[in-house]
């Protein structure tokens, strides 16, 4: 596909030991692969052995890119409790980069809890029309303790992402963690505020990402 280009990436925990080395530009630039931190617009994040490595890691990059460009692109995921490989995994993940990619988020918060709630919170994102002639994938992370726990019914939250986006492939899992923020900027938002925090335990993360 024309600008738009999929790396995945993946650091064992002794190679999560150096990287903590390095500046949050030069962890920007290995994680990416090389890409032009302007062309990065989602980067999709999963913690196996080590949940304090994972949390590190989404922190530096937020504050990476806005040290860089003032403005940050969706970085979600999740802490899980273990990831098969052939060697023991600190972190690893997916970065979508390109000019024809564009990539949005929400965090529906431990008050969530209702499906008017969820309506409210994805109304945003909906707003956004990134789905209108393009081609979308949707990702949701949530917290073990959501679901039919916390709503007294099974798939409270991917149905009603269906009711908003109703062509649009989900994928997602339940997590220990979750690694996001509310982020509808698109990557055009250069207005200085406080980075907020990442990592958060007890909410869903919903992540919408569209290629032209």
């Amino acid at each position: 596909m024309e600008n738009v280009r999929i790396l995945q990436f993946s650091s064992t925990t002794n190679h999560s030991k150096e990287l903590k080395k390095k500046y949050p530009q030069e962890l920007m630039t290995e994680i990416c692969g090389g890409c032009a931190a302007d062309e990065v617009k989602c980067i999709l994040l999963f913690g196996g052995m080590s949940h304090q490595n994972c949390q590190w890691t989404a922190e530096t990059l937020q504050k990476a890119f806005y040290q860089e460009l003032g403005k940050v692109p969706v970085i979600a995921g999740a802490l899980v409790r273990k990831v098969k490989t052939t060697e023991p995994l600190s972190v690893g993940g997916l970065v979508f980069s390109g000019a024809n990619v564009q990539a949005a988020s929400v965090l529906l918060n431990e008050f969530v809890s209702t499906k008017a709630d969820i309506k409210r919170q994805l109304a945003p994102l909906k707003n956004l029309n990134l789905e209108k002639g393009r081609r979308t994938i949707g990702f949701m992370f949530a917290c073990i303790g959501r679901g039919l726990n916390h709503y007294c019914e099974e798939n409270v939250e991917s149905q009603v992402f269906r009711e908003f986006f109703p062509e649009t492939p989900l994928f997602g899992l339940f997590g220990n963690g979750e690694i996001g923020r509310e982020n509808l900027t698109l990557m055009e938002d250069t207005k200085s505020y406080k980075l907020p925090e990442v990592v958060h335990g007890y909410t869903t993360v919903v992540v919408l990402i569209s290629i032209k």
